[in-house]
């Protein structure tokens, strides 16, 4: 009997990072990007601060791992 590789999907890790916003100076947006590419997401809307975009960033990036999106 042969077992496939497929009984486990493995799943991608998520990154986010966070850029200047191009359209409202000042202001910051974040990326998240997939682990060995393929798969990316930016804001729809900026945030005041940094660490604003990185927080919210990092809750799509959780979301997007947890939702077990394969490779």
């Amino acid at each position: 009997m042969r077992w496939c590789q497929m009984d486990k999907p493995q799943t991608r890790t998520f990154k986010a990072f966070v850029r200047p916003c191009s359209i409202n100076t000042g202001r910051f947006r974040w990326i998240v990007i997939a682990e060995g590419g393929g798969h990316s997401e930016h804001a729809i809307n900026s945030f005041i601060t940094e660490a604003a975009a990185q927080m919210a960033g990092d809750a799509r990036a959780r979301a997007l791992t947890g939702m077990g999106y394969a490779r």
